[in-house]
């Protein structure tokens, strides 16, 4: 019986928060819960940069093989955080500027420049979730959505999908 109030005063006292999947109950001081991190144990990282994108991947997006490909596809496109691009304008994924006001300009044209990574991470979910590119719903294998993104033509490089599946491996222990 106590168990059972306890749980109504928590619902009776909780905010509700949306996801793209279900309605998630939080309790209303949920803000003093330790962190508790969504990126799937087993997971090698070569790079601190590479862990702190897992945890914004892993939080932002629900499949977990999306994430994992756009933890690669980060890793790849910024040199594991190295990048002039990456470092000037928080854009781990080198997205193309078009109509923005905030860019970084590089030689070969112009760059998204953004506030934070969590932000970067909004607007790529924007374009792979995309008409051209088509990344939507549930994958059983990191393969089909590397094969997405590479057939919606992310990269010139022809070897592009072929490097994002060995950083995936290579985070796998594989």
């Amino acid at each position: 019986m106590r168990y059972i109030l306890l749980i109504l005063l928590l619902l009776s006292s909780a905010q509700c928060r949306q996801s793209s999947e279900s309605v998630v109950f939080l309790p209303a001081d949920a803000h003093l819960l330790p962190e508790v991190s969504r990126v799937p144990e087993g997971l090698r990282f070569s790079s601190e940069f590479q862990r702190q994108v897992a945890e914004v991947a892993f939080e932002k997006i629900t499949c977990p093989r999306v994430a994992l490909v756009a933890v690669a596809q980060a890793t790849l496109e910024s040199g594991h955080g190295q990048s002039y691009l990456y470092k000037v304008g928080k854009n781990p994924f080198g997205i193309k500027c078009w109509r923005c006001s905030e860019y970084v300009q590089l030689s070969d044209g112009k760059y998204m420049k953004f506030a934070s990574l969590e932000q970067a991470f909004d607007y790529y979910m924007q374009i792979i979730g995309g008409d051209r590119y088509k990344v939507r719903g549930h994958f059983d294998r990191p393969e089909q959505v590397a094969a997405k993104i590479c057939a919606g033509g992310w990269a010139e490089d022809q070897q592009y999908c072929r490097k994002l599946l060995r950083i995936i491996k290579s985070m796998q222990n594989e």
